[in-house]
């Protein structure tokens, strides 16, 4: 089975140089712009996270103190209103401990779209202040219609407990949202950290992968260049039958081929020229080429041919002077 290496050597092998040169910048390309999608993405948890922040467990911690405060103001609102004589400042006391209760009634329904305190808890804080807010209604009317010794009595046995337990849960919650905000600041921070570790790491892992991709293009163009090179020493050399095995449809592999082609018909007309010394030697001047020889070698071969007959007629010229002294 071929290794996913070996395929890709292959696959890159199959490649004209400028296809391999464009693969390895689309994978650098590639490999930026999916690390700087994932940068992305991790910022854009963080921004959510810190808008969860800002949203939310702030919401609710301001919800919570908003809700203390216009109660606590609401309440001496209802004490001054029953310490004072003056019957025509009793509506404008009504207006404004209505309208600071209005608030609050906003402050909790943001409360409980927060979603950071439970809403069980939402639901004990919101009666609470629906039984005081009953009882400090209650306790107006009763001071409007005169009766302020029954008012007195009222805010100190049923607002002032019914506010202590109100404000007593307030506490709890306020306790909670300020939790739930070092919380979060500490969330914040560590997805902070972690999203710049993540990004560290997808660009270090895309750094490594540009190197190795860039290293494998290089090797697949290098290697087959050192072998035409090796090949071209030996052929400087004088090894006319030296062998070049890379074989590939790209420019490296059409010149390896037209370099062994070249070694093959040097090497032909070497071993036609051998052949034919060779029987020179034994006496035979009579040789035909047995390979076909072209373009500036076809001089060659036709000078070889000359000697070829210049020698035979030599010879032929000093057989026939030895054949006439023999006679005689």
């Amino acid at each position: 089975m071929p290794t996913k290496k070996n395929m890709m050597k292959k696959n890159l092998e199959n490649l004209h140089l400028k296809e391999r040169i464009n693969y390895g910048y689309r994978k650098v390309i590639i490999m930026m712009l999916v690390s700087g999608l994932f940068s992305i993405v991790v910022i854009g948890m963080l921004f959510a996270n810190t808008m969860h922040y800002v949203q939310n467990v702030t919401v609710a911690d301001r919800a919570v103190k908003i809700c203390r405060i216009n109660v606590n103001s609401s309440a001496r609102n209802i004490r001054e209103m029953a310490l004072n004589n003056d019957t025509s400042s009793y509506d404008g006391y009504e207006q404004t401990v209505e309208r600071l209760l209005a608030e609050v009634n906003t402050q909790l329904k943001n409360l409980k779209n927060s979603g950071v305190i439970p809403d069980a808890d939402c639901e004990e804080y919101a009666s609470a202040l629906t039984d005081w807010g009953n009882i400090g209604y209650s306790i107006m009317k009763e001071i409007k219609s005169g009766d302020k010794d029954k008012a007195v009595d009222s805010i100190l046995n049923d607002c002032t407990p019914a506010l202590n337990k109100a404000v007593k849960i307030a506490t709890r919650l306020d306790e909670m949202t300020d939790e739930v905000s070092s919380q979060a600041v500490i969330i914040t921070v560590i997805s902070a950290v972690a999203g710049i570790v993540c990004i560290i790491i997808c660009l270090v892992l895309a750094w490594k992968l540009t190197i190795k991709t860039g290293k494998k293009v290089l090797e697949s163009i290098l290697v087959p260049l050192r072998e035409v090179e090796a090949v071209a020493q030996e052929l400087t050399d004088g090894n006319l039958h030296s062998t070049l095995d890379y074989h590939s449809d790209d420019e490296i592999g059409i010149l390896a081929h037209n370099m062994r082609k070249s070694i093959r018909i040097l090497g032909s007309y070497v071993d036609d020229i051998g052949r034919s010394m060779k029987m020179f030697a034994e006496g035979n001047f009579d040789v035909q080429p047995e390979v076909e020889w072209k373009g500036d070698f076809v001089g060659i071969l036709n000078s070889f041919m000359l000697f070829e007959e210049s020698m035979a007629e030599t010879i032929k010229g000093i057989q026939h002077v030895s054949d006439e002294g023999l006679l005689q």
